[in-house]
């Protein structure tokens, strides 16, 4: 009669751009039956996995699965009404599902519910929820759609150079945002160095912890950042940010590792920008910040002039060229 075949389909939903699974070749079944493993077809608009296995269920691959998440029920979700974990599966296995860049490792098993089969899935992530908080899961039998939380704002940051100074920026992966917000992460457009977008996907909550972070990575020191006009001038430091992240900045040819952070003044959001290696001098035409070399003020200084405004916020970088420095 042959091995069942077993297909659960992963659909894009809104705002994946990419998406793919990958197989680890690590799959538990019931003793006895037969596996001729899992193959995976990967589209532009769904991923089809088909695991072929028969359907027996026992305890022991429901057991894996639950030990794989930690045994809660937090980390998984089901397309059936029942228990909150699995106490019998036909079959689970994992992989590596990859959303808009962003690996996970995942977790599938199979099981039953009347005279149906029901599906399982799962992910561990750092705050207890299924892959992470930025993502949203609708389970359907066989299928599941995967998109992006409703409540994810995308938050726009420019840095602008018509000097041509910048030569180079990377995301490093250090983000920070309030706990239990949803948020997906930081990309960055550098096809034009000059107007280079950063993105960050993240719902605006603003704390405490934020702050405290973004502050101690700048030596708890007004003189590493500043803010855009949006700020009281009484605020040196940042007392409350929806989230902070920090890139490396090549400019002249020196890497700087710049943190940035969004904030909230009145009714508009504000930005702050700063790095352990510049030094912010307050000035009325702007930001000047000059660069730290071994421990002395040298050329090349930047003169950052910020602007927010309800839709995109913009950071200028122009050379400011030599004054008389070291």
């Amino acid at each position: 009669m042959g091995v069942d075949k077993n297909t659960f389909t992963i659909n894009f939903g809104n705002q994946i751009t990419s998406m793919s699974f990958s197989y680890n070749n690590d799959i538990q079944y019931t003793s006895g039956e037969e596996c001729d493993g899992v193959t995976v077809s990967n589209n532009s608009q769904d991923i089809v996995i088909t695991a072929t296995v028969d359907r027996k269920a026992s305890d022991a691959p429901a057991n894996w699965f639950n030990a794989q998440l930690d045994n809660e029920a937090d980390h998984m979700i089901t397309d059936a009404p029942g228990d909150d974990t699995p106490s019998e599966l036909n079959f689970a296995f994992s992989g590596v599902l990859t959303v808009n860049g962003v690996p996970y490792t995942v977790c599938l098993g199979q099981g039953n519910y009347g005279l149906t089969n029901n599906w399982w899935f799962g992910s561990l992530s750092e705050n207890g929820e299924i892959l992470g908080t930025g993502l949203a899961i609708d389970m359907d039998t066989s299928s599941c759609k995967i998109g992006v939380s409703s409540a994810i704002d995308d938050n726009n940051v420019t840095l602008q150079s018509g000097s041509g100074l910048i030569t180079a920026i990377s995301y490093n992966g250090d983000l920070t945002v309030t706990s239990g917000a949803p948020y997906m992460g930081v990309s960055i457009d550098d096809s034009d160095l000059s107007n280079i977008v950063i993105t960050v996907e993240a719902d605006r909550q603003g704390s405490t912890d934020v702050a405290s972070w973004y502050n101690g990575k700048l030596d708890n020191s007004p003189l590493r950042m500043t803010a855009d006009q949006s700020v009281l001038a009484s605020d040196s430091m940042p007392g409350s940010l929806n989230f902070a992240f920090s890139v490396d900045l090549t400019v002249s040819g020196h890497t700087f590792t710049v943190y940035l952070g969004q904030g909230n003044y009145s009714l508009t959001n504000n930005w702050w920008f700063g790095s352990p290696d510049l030094l912010a001098v307050h000035l009325p035409a702007g930001i000047t910040f000059a660069a730290l070399f071994d421990g002395e003020l040298r050329n090349p200084r930047l003169n950052i002039n910020l602007v927010s405004a309800t839709s995109n916020e913009a950071f200028s970088i122009t050379h400011l060229g030599r004054s008389g420095g070291r």
